[in-house]
């Protein structure tokens, strides 16, 4: 059941990210790129921090949930 779900999950996630990597270069040369204007320096450092903090509080979130379920499976046994 387990490999399943997970070979699920890896097919999904090539399906999705081959979409995404076919979308990005066909965007390009549409100039989709070029009319949304969002490429100067101080919008480029707020995405990269945003995105740092997502990851960083994710990071925190899963620590805090992987502690609880071996703390749950140690107290099972």
């Amino acid at each position: 059941m387990k490999v399943g779900r997970y070979l699920l999950l890896v097919l999904l996630g090539g399906i999705i990210g081959g979409a995404a990597g076919y979308l990005i270069p066909t965007l390009n040369d549409m100039g989709f790129f070029n009319k949304i204007l969002f490429t100067n320096q101080n919008s480029i450092m707020v995405v990269c921090f945003i995105a740092t903090l997502i990851n960083i509080i994710l990071t925190v979130i899963l620590y805090r949930e992987l502690k609880n379920s071996v703390y749950f499976k140690n107290k099972q046994s």
